[in-house]
């Protein structure tokens, strides 16, 4: 598998969106923002600390710097519909309860985002989001192993559900029509991702023997 991931963010581009969707990788933003809300959390439960003082004199001044923890505090528990900090201060959940709900809140919002994003690009109108993919691998990965036909297999895969794989309607495209789009195998209709997929008549023997798997 890490053969395969090496070989995808080479393919996909480090740290796209695809990317992450595809690999589980957790967004960098989300990892600061993860880290900063569990680090505050743990300071809730230590009133006597001078963080927990310094947080305490962050909430009472009227006026706060946009790069003071607090302010960046504040405007990550919004972002994931978390509560205020001076709730939070109040209440003090535990430190796995929190933990989990951040988790749980994180993993909401970037999958209501990358839902967003996927209606706004083409590139992204193939790739099912799993919910909480976060962490978690995309299904096309589940029987990959670190054999390199196999890894060659998944990064065809993956350029197709990201649409970085050239066909002839992209051929035709770059080349302003210069290069017909007409299949090369078939000759008979546009290859385009669909028709490659699902339409392509000399397809059909392989295409068969996968979807009669798939059924059985």
């Amino acid at each position: 598998m890490l053969q395969v991931t090496f070989s995808i963010i080479y393919q996909v581009g480090q740290y796209s969106t695809a990317n992450c969707i595809l690999l589980g990788i957790e967004p960098i933003e989300s990892t600061v923002d993860r880290l900063q809300l569990t680090f505050f959390g743990g300071i809730i439960h230590e009133n006597t600390s001078i963080e927990y003082r310094i947080i305490e004199r962050q909430l009472i001044m009227s006026k706060q710097n946009a790069t003071s923890f607090i302010s960046r505090l504040e405007t990550a528990l919004s972002k994931y519909k978390l509560p205020k900090a001076q709730e939070l201060l109040l209440v003090k959940p535990t430190r796995e309860k929190w933990k989990t709900t951040v988790k749980c809140a994180i993993q909401q919002y970037w999958t209501e985002k990358w839902e967003i994003e996927k209606s706004e690009k083409s590139t992204m109108k193939f790739i099912d989001i799993k919910t909480r993919p976060n962490g978690n691998y995309h299904q096309i990965w589940k029987f990959t192993s670190n054999k390199t036909l196999e890894v060659k297999k998944e990064e065809i895969k993956a350029k197709l559900i990201t649409r970085i794989y050239t066909l002839q309607a992209d051929r035709a495209k770059f080349s302003r029509n210069v290069e017909q789009d007409i299949c090369s195998l078939c000759g008979s209709a546009k290859e385009d991702t669909v028709h490659f997929m699902l339409e392509c008549k000399a397809l059909n023997p392989e295409r068969d023997k996968h979807l009669t798997t798939l059924k059985s």
